[in-house]
């Protein structure tokens, strides 16, 4: 029914998970020191990852006249990622629907809000080849576009400032500002004001998805007023990340209400989840629901459990800001 949960096998490879060439475990935060300033060279294609985040806090504020929400929410990439090319050839189709690679909706309307922002001659195309679940949570999507922003303005030299390029990201999707940088941030509007960089913890992470697909406009339209905060929770929480000791146990997901009205099977997933971990959330819209582990072995011996139990799971690590070279494949 839901092709990602069939692949599970393929999905839950322990590449991501954090270790060293000779087997042994790396520390949670040591993949990525913070972005690299090295610059990819003259071509006319490139291969991206494409990362996923969860939600540590998300209050909904209010709703706005546009027919929006107001948001205050604390986003975190994690290194589960998709692949993404973005080439100026046209003959490779065939060959990359072979390998998984297909067209998405999304990033054609990153590309067209791309080409509609600056003077190209010839408009990229773009593929994914998709690892993350849809319509889960995680924000693959919108990753998938930001993505595909960064790359079109790498291969056309850079015709958009780093504030440029946001502005276009804002106009495909909420999310998709967040991830032309990941990182840990807390972001506020309908999510694409990032407000405050957040140091990135030293934690692994467990997902579990109960194989259920969640569209986000649903969940917002069974939101309830009675469901509004006021967004001091997730600020108090970004404030115990930035002093480096994170009070899990203020992790709040406004849309969960609703999504659980949607979809009972997320509280089945959370409560999976708490026996192994007290530090459980629903991720934005879900279906995918995570639990915050401080050991390894533990989040691996979660996983296993769960993936035994019938859940889509992965296990792995946040991901700290990215600039393109740290993506390129």
């Amino acid at each position: 029914m839901y092709p990602w949960l069939s692949a599970r096998p393929r999905i839950r490879s322990r590449g991501p998970r954090g270790r060293n060439g000779d087997g042994t475990p790396r520390a949670p935060d040591s993949r990525h020191d913070g972005p690299r300033e090295e610059r990819v060279g003259p071509i006319d294609s490139l291969q991206l990852k494409s990362p996923a985040k969860i939600n540590l806090g998300l209050e909904v504020l209010k709703k706005r006249t546009d027919s929006f929400h107001d948001l205050s929410s604390i986003m975190l990439a994690i290194d589960l990622c998709d692949e993404v090319r973005v080439r100026y050839d046209d003959g490779a189709d065939i060959a990359e629907q072979r390998e998984g690679f297909s067209r998405s909706g999304l990033t054609e309307q990153a590309l067209n809000a791309y080409c509609n922002s600056v003077s190209v001659k010839t408009k990229p195309n773009a593929s994914v080849k998709k690892t993350i679940p849809i319509a889960a949570g995680l924000g693959g999507g919108s990753g998938n576009a930001a993505v595909v922003l960064s790359a079109a303005n790498h291969l056309s030299g850079r015709a958009l400032s780093d504030s440029e390029l946001a502005d276009v990201a804002s106009h495909v999707g909420s999310d998709v500002p967040f991830f032309l940088s990941g990182g840990c941030a807390l972001v506020a509007g309908r999510g694409e004001i990032r407000k405050r960089v957040l140091p990135i913890p030293k934690v692994w992470i467990v997902l579990a998805n109960p194989g259920v697909e969640l569209s986000t406009p649903d969940v917002f339209r069974e939101l309830d007023s009675s469901e509004f905060t006021s967004g001091a929770r997730t600020s108090v929480l970004a404030a115990s990340l930035a002093a480096g000791q994170p009070r899990w146990n203020l992790m709040h997901n406004g849309l969960q209400g609703a999504a659980e009205r949607l979809c009972p099977q997320i509280r089945e997933t959370l409560a999976a989840l708490r026996t192994h971990t007290p530090w459980t959330l629903l991720s934005g819209s879900g279906a995918t629901c995570f639990g915050i582990f401080e050991i390894e072995e533990a989040a691996l011996a979660a996983e296993k459990d769960l993936a035994m139990a019938g859940y889509w799971t992965w296990a792995g690590r946040p991901m700290d800001r990215w600039t393109i070279a740290d993506l390129r494949i």
